[in-house]
């Protein structure tokens, strides 16, 4: 088992601005969810917690300690919140480097004990950061003697991705298929490509030219995730696709051609409908989710995903709406890279609850409410064409590889809403500003899913998936 610990970019600046003094050893407490998957366990930054002069007993160059009264009052607010505990220090003195001295081993025998015995269903952890706060050591405690590392800290929103202690700091050996690449990105922004974990959730027209952009781009490691079969009506849409894969998975045949330009590329793949239950541990392994559904349900859902696990979500769209008289009479397409703890789909009005609870209906109740009327044109096909999906899935990976490589700083803020053809508004593309609801039980700031993990139930209840 891996471990690794995901926070918020505003949770890098608290503990920045309370650790910053290097004249002595400074400290601060994260209270924290927990992920557990297959083989990773994730440690999910929810709450930072200063300490005052009075809660160190003592506090000098090399040496800190924390009053137990103190202590205990963390281990309250931990057990009122069912969180994780974890201790971060400084060793001012260190650059570049840092480890745990043996001081700090006694200490965190008796400290770990401590939260052990009062909240004893979680593992609790501890960091340690040199005094620039660019390097650490970190820990996971089982008992007082049993841990093992965190092998990375990951900053999952801002301007940019950031990642501390992975092995990207290791030599970076880029092939000549992308050295020309490299160029552009860097040899560790070529490399992080490599390494990227990336779940496509909706393999038809936008999935499939996202897996393939990615693919073209250097990423090696997918997950894909789709239900649906090659139909003759979305051949013209699908990547790789040709006659003789009508009614083949749609999966198996974005498999094929990626593997078919990366023999190497590793790659699942996965007939069912996201939100099934025992898929979880794997999703929540991955760094980044790519929705290219057009259905209400998976939205819903990788919308929960995205703030409860902190998985960033690359939410790409496009519709075109045609009138009784048969004549486009609305059009519209958007790149929406959502980050954890900032505006999510709910607030921006890409959830609809109607059609989140049509879409929970079994096929007879469907039958019967469209012949009561209620469903009236939900059968109705609607216009789509690949050079429009192109057009958002270009950008959406231009988006992504932007922010995970540092390429270039994304304002998280604001989402990219496409005209195609100037139907009732100016042609272009156009950037718009996100609006959050102060009371979303998602990513407002006290929110009780917000980087909750494992503690709380997913809401989205699957589907009765109906393949043709």
């Amino acid at each position: 088992m891996n471990y690794s610990m995901k926070m918020l970019d505003v949770h890098r600046c608290q503990m920045q601005t309370l650790l910053k003094d290097t004249s002595r050893e400074q400290a601060c407490f994260l209270l924290c969810g927990v992920a557990h998957g297959n083989d990773e366990t994730t440690i999910l930054v929810r709450e930072v917690i200063e300490l005052e002069r009075s809660d160190l007993t003592v506090h000098s160059y090399d040496r800190l300690q924390v009053s137990p009264t103190a202590m205990l009052s963390i281990a309250r607010r931990a057990q009122a919140l069912k969180a994780s505990v974890c201790m971060v220090h400084t060793h001012p003195m260190s650059n570049g480097e840092v480890e745990f001295s043996e001081a700090d081993d006694i200490g965190n025998q008796k400290t770990f004990e401590f939260f052990g015995r009062m909240i004893p269903e979680l593992p609790h952890t501890c960091l340690v950061w040199d005094g620039p706060l660019q390097t650490f050591s970190g820990r996971v405690y089982f008992s007082a003697n049993d841990w093992k590392p965190i092998s990375k800290v990951e900053v999952v929103n801002g301007e940019k991705r950031k990642v501390f202690g992975s092995s990207l700091k290791k030599s970076c050996n880029i092939s000549e298929t992308y050295n020309r690449q490299a160029i552009l990105l860097g040899k560790e922004g070529q490399q992080i490509l490599s390494e990227l974990k990336v779940g496509i959730v909706g393999c038809g027209g936008i999935g499939s030219l996202v897996s393939v952009l990615l693919a073209h781009s250097g990423a090696q490691k997918f997950n894909l995730y789709d239900f649906d079969k090659v139909s003759l009506s979305n051949l013209p849409r699908i990547i790789g696709a040709t006659p003789d894969d009508v009614g083949i998975s749609k999966v198996k045949v974005l498999k094929r051609y990626i593997k078919a330009m990366n023999a190497e590329a590793e790659i699942a793949t996965f007939e069912e409908a996201i939100e099934t239950p025992h898929l979880l541990k794997q999703i929540i392994e991955l760094d980044v989710l790519i929705c290219g559904t057009d259905d209400t349900t998976s939205r819903a859902f990788l919308n929960q995903i995205c703030h409860q696990y902190f998985i960033p979500v690359l939410d790409m769209g496009v519709q075109f709406n045609v009138g009784k008289n048969g004549l486009l009479v609305g059009e519209t397409g958007r790149v929406n890279l959502m980050l954890p703890g900032t505006v999510c789909m709910c607030c921006c009005g890409y959830i609809n609850p109607i059609k989140l609870a049509q879409e929970g209906l079994s096929e007879a109740q469907c039958k019967q409410q469209n012949a009561d009327g209620y469903l009236s044109g939900s059968d109705i096909k609607e216009p789509s064409m690949m050079l429009f999906n192109m057009q958002v899935a270009s950008l959406g990976v231009q988006r992504l590889i932007e922010w995970v490589t540092g390429l270039n700083s994304i304002n998280q803020n604001q989402y990219e809403s496409f005209r195609f053809l100037g139907i009732n508004a100016e042609q272009g593309t156009r950037k718009v500003n996100k609006r959050s609801t102060k009371s979303c039980p998602f990513c407002a700031e006290d929110s009780v899913y917000l980087g909750a993990g494992d503690e709380q139930k997913l809401l989205v209840k699957p589907r009765q998936v109906i393949t043709s």
